[in-house]
């Protein structure tokens, strides 16, 4: 296969994580009153009428009469009062929405700031929460809520929204949906008071809600979900294994030498209407980059707002070609502090690369001109006091001895002694001091040399030129050296940086215990960045695989060094993957900083560091960079501890095939004649009982008839678990030949429930059909043994009088066969791991069985290239679903087209629509009788 036609793995990647989580539905509006809310909630209804729990988590009605209404019938969580002072605010409930977990929870105002101590500043991080624990969230905004569109609302309608929302967030919603209505529709309900109260319509008539400001946010939110729509398209060919290569796509980098917020505003919306990546990169030109909170807020900003951000140093255009290059970037914007230092980089760049497409972009409110050229070339001159001092005292110095030389030297000697002394102070004080010492000079050199002496008058005009050029020279001297000496002292940090990363790196190669890489990580943050850590990792499980629940985390401390951790906020990071403490968004008022090691999709550790000082960029760079080589390295360890594990699982594996088919063979001769002997014992105890009930031994022979009841039912069972282990080796051959034909729904039901027979006769069983379900092409015999041990399963986990419904629908290429109940439902964790062999949720006392009978479904559907899906059904209780293809009876020409031949193993087929769990219908069933309590189902 050519790399062409080759799938994105990247995008392959990001859809499977996107798989774990909640989907998130955003409801967008041009402006307050479109009806956001209404449709929200008219939605809400529909799907709780399909059977799915649906719980309003926040919603804001404003006294709407309509809206009011449609929050009827709906469960709403009780907000959460929080005292702050004399004044009680209500805030959600986060804590109950994970403990409840719905299958939907709405929640309104996405932008709204939560009360100053809430676990979350903003209520877009309680979604993201719940989006991580998979929960699916409907939410509701406007545009003027998007970060990158802020400050466009605010110059159309001039009203000022602080309230908003990162781009991103928009950007990977799973679903959103325009309400979107007329700017004189929307009047007419501002004016029946359907929006606000009578007393501030007037006002908002005049202000936002002018016409033309609703035109405008209209034309705003149709030409933001046209991106989107766009976006989507490109997003789906990367997926695609057909495409060509897209010659039409621009990458934009934004290059900033000043602080200019509307710069990368201007970017963000540029890149968005292109739907194209982009980057934001601080060139530093020698500035002590760390030192600069300003511009860590910016590049902070341009990463909420979506852009991948970077930091430079070096020779302007060299390091910016080479970084467009690197990352396919053909759009350019210079920003600086003046449109002459912006000309000048543009100029360089077209002679570095004439490829690139420069850009200038319309910024306002940028300080331009002379007086930001000045900030710019000398906003460094600030490197203490001490450096002020020591330029007047080499200034001082220098007059002093060349004073009793005045008579043997000529002038040009003094001046030349004069600049070393500026270039001295510019290689060791900096910028700052080296422009104080080149006026000095100019002064000493004319107080000391020009006639009148010790006076500035100037009796040769011609010395008027002398300092001229002695200053010129001196302050570019000094300029030029102070920057080449932060050039290289922040080269020389980055090659710090890089070898103790390397050094690292070499120390967690050679690691083969997790223990071994805490210790290189503890030395190396220690001993070169003077950060304290400590490190927390899950407890040794059997199954290192198991998923976990929320805070279901059972963790040990590795050599504690810190007394302050919070294990709370340890399991937080475990559960959402993402940093917390100091510095993040999120617990931020925590003295520590937790970082996880994760790799692989999962949470190695969580590392625990204690910065000695305030930690600027670089430095948390830095210890984000050692946290990956460590996830990294832990990764590498578990992946070489599964090997093992999987080097002896496979061996066990092959050792227990063979005695289970030696053994099977050899005691289903004597089982059998077991089970014939216990019947016939049986049937004589019965005869011996109905003859004569009233002898005197009559209670002696009932319980023989019971105990032979007893005895021929475990006989029964015996025979059935040597059948299925049988079964379970013949399957596993790979030596499969079915015998394919199509076979009505109905009948293969029929026939898995009749097999069953009065075992089924407590439970309440249905089988629905759709009319224009096509029949299903299969192995007769096969399907029937899966869907009579999926019937089986639900009668040995359910009690009795539990409704059982075999469902049976066409969804696309594909045709679902499931068995689903109102039980008790699946036991927790991955729901997918029940079709293990020999794997079951729990080992219930009173359940029989050794976990195979969903391995031998699970194993038929595949020879079936078909798919097995475990998951909760719409009656609250499990479901089994069977996805089989739909191979139509008029188009079958040559069965080789399905079966391939007959000599080789079956393959999964691939001319059907993959379709996941939860595209999967349930059926929508009324409760059935009240669900006794009952152990989870295995």
């Amino acid at each position: 296969m050519s790399d062409d036609l080759r799938p994105n793995p990247e995008a392959m990647l990001s859809e499977a994580r996107k798989h774990r989580r909640g989907k998130l539905r955003l409801f967008l509006g041009m402006a307050p009153g479109v009806g956001k809310t209404y449709a929200m909630l008219s939605e809400a209804h529909q799907r709780r009428a399909a059977g799915y729990d649906v719980l309003i988590g926040w919603v804001d009605t404003h006294k709407r009469k309509e809206t009011d209404a449609l929050t009827r019938g709906l469960e709403i969580l009780p907000r959460l009062r929080v005292k702050r002072g004399p004044v009680v605010e209500e805030t959600l409930d986060l804590d109950e929405i994970l403990r409840r977990r719905p299958s939907v929870a709405v929640i309104d105002e996405m932008p709204h700031s939560n009360p100053p101590g809430s676990r979350h500043a903003k209520r877009w991080q309680d979604i993201e929460e719940l989006l991580e624990a998979g929960i699916d969230v409907w939410s509701a905004l406007n545009i003027q809520h998007l970060e990158s569109l802020n400050d466009v609302v605010e110059r159309v309608t001039g009203v000022a929204v602080t309230e908003t929302v990162p781009d991103r967030i928009f950007d990977e919603a799973d679903e959103v949906r325009l309400i979107d209505l007329p700017p004189d529709d929307l009047l007419v309900r501002l004016n029946a008071g359907k929006i606000y109260l009578p007393e501030v319509v007037e006002r908002a008539r005049d202000a936002y809600f002018r016409r033309s400001n609703l035109i405008a946010l209209r034309e705003l939110a149709l030409r933001i979900m046209t991106s989107r729509m766009e976006t989507q398209i490109r997003t789906e060919r990367r997926r695609s294994t057909r495409r060509s290569i897209d010659d039409t796509g621009f990458g934009l980098l934004v290059v900033l030498e000043s602080v200019s917020e509307s710069a990368v505003r201007e970017a963000a919306r540029m890149a968005r209407s292109l739907s194209s990546p982009w980057h934001v990169v601080w060139m530093e030109s020698g500035r002590k980059f760390a030192s600069n909170p300003e511009v860590e807020a910016l590049l902070r900003f341009a990463g909420e707002l979506g852009a991948k951000v970077d930091v430079l140093a070096g020779t302007y255009a060299d390091e910016v070609s080479r970084y467009a290059r690197e990352h396919n970037l053909s759009l350019v914007d210079v920003v600086a502090a003046n449109r002459w230092i912006e000309e000048a980089r543009r100029r360089a760049l077209r002679r570095s690369a004439p490829e690139l497409h420069l850009l200038e972009l319309s910024r306002r409110g940028d300080a331009t001109g002379p007086i930001a050229l000045f900030k710019d070339v000398f906003g460094e001159f600030r490197p203490g006091f001490d450096g002020y001092v020591q330029a007047v005292v080499i200034v001082l110095l220098t007059l002093g001895l060349l004073l009793p030389l005045t008579s043997v030297m000529e002038p040009t000697n003094h001046a030349m002694l004069y600049l070393l002394g500026v270039l001295f102070c510019g290689i060791r004080y900096g910028s700052g001091p080296a422009a104080l010492a080149a006026v000095l000079s100019v002064l000493a050199f004319d107080i000391s040399i020009v006639q009148p002496r010790w006076s500035f008058a100037v009796s040769d005009t011609q010395y008027l030129i002398t300092f001229a050029v002695m200053l010129i020279v001196g302050l570019a001297a000094g300029q030029l050296v102070a920057h080449r000496q932060r050039l290289v002292k922040s080269i020389n940090e980055r090659e710090h940086q890089t070898r103790m990363l390397f050094d690292a790196a070499r120390e967690l190669s050679g690691a083969v215990l997790e223990e071994d890489v805490y210790a290189v990580l503890r030395g190396r943050l220690h001993r070169h960045m003077n950060v304290e850590s400590e490190y927390w990792r899950p407890t040794a499980s059997d199954d290192p695989e198991e998923e976990r629940t929320e805070g279901d985390w059972e963790l040990e401390r590795i050599d504690a060094s810190l007394s302050r951790v919070d294990p709370a906020v340890v399991r937080w990071c475990f559960d959402h993957g993402g940093e917390a403490g100091a510095g993040t968004q999120t617990l931020s008022s925590s003295p520590y900083r937790y970082v996880p090691l994760m790799s692989g999709g999962h949470v190695r550790a969580v590392m625990v560091v204690s910065f000695s000082e305030p930690a600027d960029g670089t430095g948390i760079r830095l210890v984000e960079a050692l946290a990956a080589l460590g996830a990294l390295t832990l990764e590498r360890i578990a992946s070489g501890e599964e090997a093992r594990r999987a080097l002896v699982s496979m061996e066990a594996e092959r050792m227990r095939f063979t005695l289970i088919q030696s053994l099977s063979h050899d005691l289903r001769t004597p089982i059998t004649g077991f089970r014939l002997a216990s019947e016939e014992l049986c049937a004589s105890a019965e005869q011996l009982v109905a003859s004569e009930p009233n002898r005197r031994d009559a209670a002696l022979e009932r319980k023989i008839l019971e105990d032979s009841e007893n005895l021929r039912a475990d006989a029964v069972r015996m025979e059935r678990l040597v059948g299925n282990l049988l079964e379970m080796a013949r399957l596993q051959s790979g030596r499969i030949k079915l015998n394919l034909n199509w076979i009505p729904a109905e009948e293969l039901f029929g026939i898995g429930i009749s097999e069953l027979g009065e075992r089924l006769d407590r439970y309440v069983v249905t089988v629905e059909v759709e009319p224009d379900c096509p029949l299903v092409y299969c192995d007769e015999v096969l399907m029937v043994r899966v869907l009579a041990n999926l019937l089986d399963n639900a009668v040995k986990y359910t009690p009795a009088g539990t409704h059982i419904v075999c469902s049976a629908v066409r969804r696309g290429n594909s045709v679902v066969l499931g068995v689903a109940d109102n039980g008790p439902g699946l036991p927790q964790g991955n729901p997918q791991r029940l079709f293990d062999p020999f794997r079951r949720g729990q080992k219930e006392f009173n359940v029989t069985g050794v976990g195979l009978g969903l391995a031998i479904c699970r194993t038929i559907a595949r020879a079936h290239g078909a798919e097995i899906f475990a998951t909760t059904s719409g009656m609250g209780g499990a479901a089994f679903t069977v996805v089989l293809p739909h191979v139509p009876v008029e188009t079958l020409d040559n069965e080789e087209t399905v079966l391939g031949d007959e000599d080789e193993p079956i393959e999964a087929l691939e001319s059907h629509e993959s379709l996941e769990p939860s595209e999967i219908a349930q059926p929508d069933q009324s409760p059935a009788p009240a669900k006794a309590p009952e152990e989870p189902r295995a």
